[in-house]
């Protein structure tokens, strides 16, 4: 009977095993001051007959002094996981539930470690795990090894909440922080002046933090920041900022703490803009597509309103790894901008949060139909690019004299690279992954990648177009033969196709949706789009301005040396009005060589012209 009415009623170690240090006397005050492990483990069977009360859930939140089981995640106050060696100072000034009131214990480290190491780690106790290690570690002897149970801590000026050393104005003000073992602004200030030395990093927190919350006088000279732009005050001042935990020491403060916070920094600071900028709870409004505030239905507000966001951006934003809310993003938009490149940014993923469909937005595209026309335009292009292109190789296939010509062999491999970049690109998002969210992706990472492979390929159309360049300065400049072009046109060739298939190739790793096609990516790796796309194509633009420059150039100095040659009479004159008519003569043949010079310049000219115009525009 006594075995079944020890089963049924509390014991000391929650699995009702017997207590390993049956010696030790772990209460030295309340009702069970002065009792051994053993005796405990008997008695308070008697005391606490129901095993769920909270009398005996107290008592076993200490049984870790008596040698039970700890929970393999449960806490240690010395982060090293050793014991603290000064285990009677006392901590009675903290307010931690069962703590501060089982059977009127008073709170001591080691009473404090035992708590922590005998039950498991949750959202409490995490939180009162930090700020114990944070604040309380080097007061209870942690990280000393020459430091006895016997010695007091080192003597040291204390720290204040007011950074000048006074006192602070609001004693009885709730801090309501979770976590937090201190209820006041005076319990908090009594807690820092034992646990915290002037000199320690967590002073300077501390001060910052609740200082001008608690009561603290700023300055004369100094012009607070106001968390609200308009400098109005916070209209939810008890809201959660979880983002702001590791400035404020693993501590989450509520809207008035952090505003009471950044009113130390100036209000034209750098710190000032940044933290209007991350504060999103100041005003809840209701949840709204970011373009033409289309509210939300009630099914999709629960679905996306506590989505977390989690892309590089958004971080940069906030300046940590906190991935926050679709409900903070939505209320952190009337803090930026609508000209900013992080609102541009915001819109870019607004699909996480439902706007848009869940569809990605690129290039402002934010309704249904601008998303179609984007997908279509590519594939209306491409149509026209892969006709122009047939037209060429039909034109070169259908005369033996221009298959025969290096000019329109360079033009047919030119057109044939430009039809697989077409009919790559007239496949739009189709072949981008699915799960990527792009309008119209049916595709895989695999079919994307190919897509890209093709697209890159329009490398070799480039250098196709230089080596045109080349050729019509080989043939205009310097007379070369058709014959003698003839020895180097299978390096023109070469060079373009292998320029197309290396880039393609190396490119592979890095291709992804981009909007309307599969390609280079820029964020978060710019490098590839760089030495893939835009450093080759600054290197063939340039060529070839400087090769039809050169051609321009060498046609207007022949143009200049034609335009002085004299073209003599039909005959000597026998009178002077033959003479009179035979120079009149030369005149006009002069006039007429020069107007026919000029002519020719200015057909050169508009050449050149229009096809750099039409390179420039194409790539």
């Amino acid at each position: 009977l006594l075995v079944q009415a020890k089963c049924d009623s509390c014991t000391v170690c929650r699995d009702g095993s017997p207590v390993s240090f049956p010696d030790i006397i772990p209460m030295k005050d309340g009702i069970l001051a002065g009792q051994t492990c053993a005796n405990l483990d008997v008695l308070v069977g008697s005391l606490f007959p129901d095993p769920s009360s909270t009398d005996c859930q107290s008592l076993q939140r200490f049984g870790s002094l008596c040698g039970c089981t700890t929970p393999e995640n449960s806490c240690s106050l010395c982060s090293d996981g050793s014991s603290v060696t000064r285990p009677d100072n006392n901590l009675s000034f903290l307010s931690i539930g069962e703590l501060s009131s089982s059977s009127g214990l008073s709170l001591t480290c080691g009473l404090l470690e035992a708590y922590l190491k005998s039950n498991e780690m949750n959202t409490e106790t995490e939180a009162l795990c930090l700020i114990s290690q944070t604040f309380m570690s080097d007061y209870c002897g942690c990280n000393n090894d020459k430091t006895s149970e016997e010695d007091s801590p080192p003597a040291q000026q204390p720290c204040s909440l007011c950074p000048d050393g006074g006192n602070i104005v609001f004693d009885d003000k709730q801090l309501n922080l979770d976590g937090l073992p201190f209820q006041t602004c005076g319990e908090l200030q009594h807690a820092v002046n034992i646990l915290i030395s002037d000199d320690s990093e967590q002073c300077p927190i501390l001060q910052q933090g609740f200082g001008s919350f608690c009561g603290c006088s700023l300055p004369e000279d100094h012009t607070p920041c106001t968390l609200c732009r308009d400098g109005s005050p916070v209209r939810l001042p008890n809201n959660k900022l979880e983002f702001a935990k590791e400035e404020f020491g693993g501590l989450t403060p509520t809207c008035e703490i952090f505003a009471s916070a950044v009113m130390a920094f100036d209000a034209n600071s750098e710190q000032c803009s940044d933290a209007q900028l991350k504060v999103p709870f100041v005003d809840v409004r209701q949840l709204r597509i970011i373009v033409n505030s289309a509210p939300l239905d009630e099914k999709d507000k629960k679905a996306f309103l506590d989505v977390r966001l989690d892309y590089g951006p958004a971080r940069e934003a906030l300046g940590s790894q906190y991935l926050f809310t679709c409900r903070e993003a939505w209320d952190m938009q009337y803090q930026v901008s609508d000209r900013s490149g992080l609102c541009r940014t915001g819109r870019t993923h607004s699909y996480n949060c439902g706007c848009g469909g869940g569809k990605k937005v690129y290039f402002d595209a934010y309704t249904h139909t601008r998303r179609v026309i984007l997908a279509w335009v590519p594939r209306f292009t491409a149509f026209f690019s892969v006709l122009g292109s047939v037209l060429i190789i039909r034109d070169v296939l259908s005369s033996s004299t221009k298959r025969s010509r290096v000019y329109h062999r360079l033009l047919f491999g030119m057109s044939c690279i430009d039809i697989l970049v077409s009919i790559a690109a007239a496949f739009s998002t189709a072949p981008a992954p699915v799960d990527d969210a792009w309008f119209g992706a049916i595709g895989t990472d695999t079919t994307c990648k190919i897509q890209g492979f093709f697209m890159q390929l329009t490398v070799g159309g480039m250098v196709y177009n230089l080596c045109l360049s080349i050729y019509y300065v080989l043939v205009i400049v310097y007379s070369w033969q058709e014959r003698k072009i003839r020895r180097y046109q299978w390096w023109m060739h070469g060079i373009s196709l292998s320029a197309a298939i290396s880039f393609a190739a190396a490119g592979i790793p890095d291709y992804r949706a981009n909007g309307t096609t599969c390609h280079h990516f820029v964020w978060p790796n710019w490098r590839p789009i760089v030495f893939s796309v835009i450093v080759p194509n600054l290197f063939v633009i340039s060529l070839s301005t400087v090769m039809i420059l050169w051609v321009y150039i060498h046609v207007w100095r022949q143009t200049r040396k034609s335009s002085r040659w004299r073209f003599p009479g039909s005959g000597p004159g026998r009178s002077t009005g033959q003479g009179t008519s035979n120079g009149t003569s030369n005149g006009t043949h002069r006039g007429t060589a020069r107007r026919s010079g000029n002519s020719l310049q200015q057909q050169v000219l508009w050449q050149a012209i229009l096809y750099l115009v039409a390179y420039y525009l194409t790539w």
